[in-house]
C-alpha cells in the first residue's frame, strides 16, 4: 500500500516537473512582454487566458470583436489583445504603420505566421525575412515588368470578362455579395499565370481545390483564435487539425500538378 502511494506521489511530482519545464518559460515570457507593452491600451482580459473568451464562437464574431476595438481605441491608432499568453498589437494608424514597414528590423513574422500559415505557404516571399526576403524580392521584381505582364493580358481579360458576365446575371437581385466572386476571379488568374493551371473556378470547375482554399483560410482563422491550437502536438489531435491535414494535402498536390503538367495528363 505504501509502495503504491509512493508511486502515485512520484508520478505527480514527475508530471508537475515536466509541466514547469514546459510552461514556466512561457509564463515568465508572458509577464516580461506584459511589462514591455504596458503603455498599450486594449480590452481587459483574464490572466493567462487573455481575451480568448471574448473572441466569440466563430470567425465572424472574432472579426466583429477586432472591429469593435478598432473603433473603441480609434484615437490610439492601435490596441493590444492577448491570444492566451501571446500578445498581439493591432496597428491601423498610417503613421505607425509607416514606421514599422520602413524598418527592416521589424520584417520578421510572428509566432502565429510561422506556426499556422507556413504549413500551407511555406517559407517563401510572404513569410521569409532579413537577407533571404531581400534576395527573393530582388529576384521577383523583374517579373512585374510591363513587357512580361503584357503576356498575361489574355488571361486577365478572359477572367475579367467571366466575372462581368457573372455579375450581370445578378443585376436583378436586391443585394449581391461581391467578395466571393472577386476571390474566384483572382484565384483563376493567379493559378493560370503563376502555376500554369487552368482551374475555371468561376465556372464551377476544380471544386475540390476551391473548397480547399476556402476551408484552409477558415481553419487558419479558427486556429488563430484558439491559442491552445497553436501547439502542433495538440492541434494535430483535434478535428480542426485533421481537417487541416486533409485540405493541405489537396492544396499541395494541386500545386505539384501545376509544376509538373505531365503528371496531370
Amino acid at each position: 500500500m505504501t509502495m503504491d502511494v509512493t508511486k502515485v506521489v512520484a508520478s505527480f511530482v514527475f508530471i508537475g516537473t515536466v509541466g514547469l519545464v514546459i510552461f514556466l518559460p512561457k509564463v515568465s515570457q508572458y509577464f516580461l512582454q506584459k511589462y514591455r507593452l504596458r503603455n498599450f491600451k486594449g480590452p481587459r482580459g483574464l490572466p493567462i487566458l487573455g481575451n480568448v473568451l471574448q473572441f466569440g464562437r466563430d470567425s465572424v464574431e472574432f472579426t466583429k470583436f477586432i472591429r469593435l476595438n478598432a473603433v473603441t481605441f480609434r484615437e490610439n491608432g492601435s490596441f493590444l489583445v492577448y491570444f492566451g499568453l501571446y500578445p498581439v498589437v493591432v496597428v491601423y494608424n498610417a503613421v505607425d504603420m509607416e514606421k514599422i514597414l520602413r524598418n527592416i528590423k521589424h520584417d520578421g513574422k510572428g509566432y502565429f505566421y510561422k506556426t499556422c500559415v507556413s504549413p500551407w505557404l511555406g517559407n517563401g516571399l510572404l513569410l521569409s525575412e532579413g537577407s533571404k526576403w531581400a534576395t527573393r524580392r530582388k529576384l521577383l521584381t523583374p517579373s512585374f515588368h510591363f513587357s512580361i505582364l503584357k503576356k498575361f493580358l489574355t488571361v486577365f481579360n478572359e477572367q475579367a470578362q467571366c466575372l462581368t458576365e457573372k455579375i450581370s446575371q445578378l443585376a436583378d437581385k436586391s443585394s449581391v455579395n461581391f467578395p466571393p466572386l472577386i476571390s474566384l476571379c483572382s484565384l483563376d488568374i493567379m493559378s493560370e499565370t503563376i502555376m500554369g493551371l487552368r482551374l475555371a473556378a468561376q465556372e464551377g470547375g476544380s471544386s475540390e481545390y476551391v473548397e480547399a482554399v476556402h476551408r484552409m483560410s477558415t481553419i487558419i482563422v479558427e486556429r488563430a483564435r484558439k491559442p491552445w491550437c497553436w501547439n502542433n502536438f495538440i492541434f494535430c489531435r483535434t478535428q480542426l487539425g485533421k481537417a487541416h491535414e486533409k485540405y493541405l494535402r489537396i492544396l499541395h498536390n494541386t500545386t505539384k500538378q501545376g509544376r509538373n503538367p505531365s503528371q496531370s495528363e
